[in-house]
């Protein structure tokens, strides 16, 4: 059996394989699952459905309740079956950019994460987000100023400029 992996079932994001981490999330492929009949399985996500030496379907992986283990503590360690988690789209590998770039829970404030797990969750792979041409900051949108066409505005930068026009067009 090739990749698969599944969604944890607090964040919503892919267990990943170790093989596609960054230092930054690393933390997402130390996973536990809990099966349909209450057993509980821990330890790394090896990218087939494996964790820490368990088969995904010998061990009863297949229809699990699936935590990383830092979103399972920031949970409280629930440990019944809470029905069978998602399973991930990219497979906990096949991904290009941001989508899964976050912080761990454990070590930043739930605002930081969110904000962090938003941005993640923003980011769309055909139009990945380009820098700001007046401040360099990233951000999503095009828009297009006078002769600049496809110039890169943050919102900050094209409200700025939407008030110099308008500050202009009163002189």
């Amino acid at each position: 059996m090739g990749f698969h992996s599944k969604n944890c079932h607090e964040c919503g994001h892919s267990m990943l394989s170790s093989h596609a981490t960054s230092g930054r999330n690393e933390w997402m492929s130390d996973v536990i699952a809990i099966t349909s009949h209450g057993d509980l399985h821990s330890g790394e996500y090896d990218g087939y459905g494996g964790i820490g030496g368990a088969d995904f379907f010998m061990a009863g992986l297949d229809d699990s309740t699936s935590y990383h283990v830092a979103c399972w503590e920031m949970e409280g360690k629930p440990m019944e079956y809470r029905g069978d988690s998602d399973h991930a789209e990219d497979q906990g590998f096949f991904f290009a950019g941001p989508q899964h770039d976050l912080p761990d829970p454990r070590t930043v404030s739930a605002d930081v994460f969110e904000g962090a797990k938003s941005d993640a969750e923003r980011y769309d792979p055909t139009n990945p987000p380009e820098e700001c041409h007046d401040c360099g900051e990233e951000c999503d949108g095009l828009e297009a100023w006078q002769d600049d066409f496809d110039v890169a505005l943050c919102e900050g930068c094209a409200e700025d400029r939407r008030a110099d026009e308008e500050e202009d067009a009163l002189v």
